[in-house]
């Protein structure tokens, strides 16, 4: 529990300073930043992958079109947080942003018929 935690305050931590960094490059359009993002995060995964041994292609039909619909999703919801960092202030973007937590349990209930449980989601500082 304490290493998710501590991924999580470092996710968080780096995407505050990722809001600033949009925020400050806002006349950049907005499909040069997200191709950086893409192939930044694809060239990080494949080597990563690569180092760690853990690389698998998926397996089927079904995996390949969810690992796209991840994918569009992906890029969709990657163009809108540009977009409203161009348009906003990284202060408001940043707390509508942290909603994605609640709408991820919301669709873990809903799509995956899976309910938090009190283990996995308190937190024991004993």
């Amino acid at each position: 529990m304490m290493i998710g935690s501590a991924l999580a305050l470092g996710c968080m931590l780096l995407a505050s300073i990722s809001f600033t960094v949009l925020r400050y490059i806002r006349k950049v359009h907005y499909s040069i930043t997200t191709l950086m993002f893409g192939l930044w995060g694809t060239v990080e995964n494949v080597v990563l992958a690569f180092a760690l041994h853990v690389f698998k292609s998926p397996s089927g039909l079904k995996e390949w079109g969810l690992i796209g619909t991840l994918a569009l999703l992906t890029f969709i919801g990657q163009c809108a947080i540009i977009l409203a960092m161009k348009a906003e202030q990284a202060g408001p973007v940043a707390v509508v942003r942290t909603f994605d937590v609640i709408f991820g349990v919301i669709w873990q209930i809903i799509i995956l018929h899976s309910f938090p449980d009190k283990i996995r989601y308190e937190m024991n500082w004993s």
